[in-house]
C-alpha cells in the first residue's frame, strides 16, 4: 500500500466516512427488509396500514442514510480531494478564457459565418 493511502486510512475523517457508509448501508438494509413483508401482502396488508411503523422503518431510515452521507461527505473526509478543488476551478476558468479568446479571434478574422447572412 502506498504511503499516501496509508495516511488516508489512518486519518480520523476517513474512519468517520467508512462508519457513515456502514450506518447508511444498515439503515437502507433495515428499510428494505421492512418493505418486503409490507408489500408482499398487497394493499390490504395490516403491516402496510400501520403508520408509525412505516414512518420509522421507511422514512426515518432514509433520513438517517441521507444525513450520514451528507455530513460525512467524501469531499470533507478526504483531504486530497479538498486540494483538487481550487485546481479544478482554475482549470475551468482557463479553459473558458481560452474558448472566449478563440471565438473572439475567429470573429475578428471573419471565419465565423452566420446563418442567413449574405456576403455582398
Amino acid at each position: 500500500m502506498s504511503p499516501g493511502a496509508q495516511e488516508i486510512m489512518h486519518n480520523p475523517r476517513f474512519k468517520f466516512f467508512v462508519s457513515a457508509i456502514g450506518v447508511a448501508t444498515v439503515a437502507i438494509l433495515i428499510r428494505s427488509i421492512y418493505r418486503i413483508p409490507e408489500l408482499s401482502g398487497g394493499w390490504a396488508n395490516p403491516i402496510m396500514r400501520n403508520e408509525p411503523d412505516f414512518i420509522v422503518l421507511d422514512g426515518v431510515m432514509c433520513a438517517i442514510a441521507t444525513l450520514f452521507l451528507t455530513v460525512f461527505h467524501p469531499g470533507y473526509c478526504f483531504k486530497p480531494m479538498q486540494n483538487l478543488r481550487p485546481t479544478m476551478r482554475r482549470n475551468k476558468a482557463l479553459s473558458e478564457k481560452q474558448a472566449r479568446s478563440t471565438s473572439e479571434s475567429d470573429v475578428e478574422a471573419g471565419s465565423v459565418s452566420y446563418i442567413g447572412a449574405h456576403k455582398s
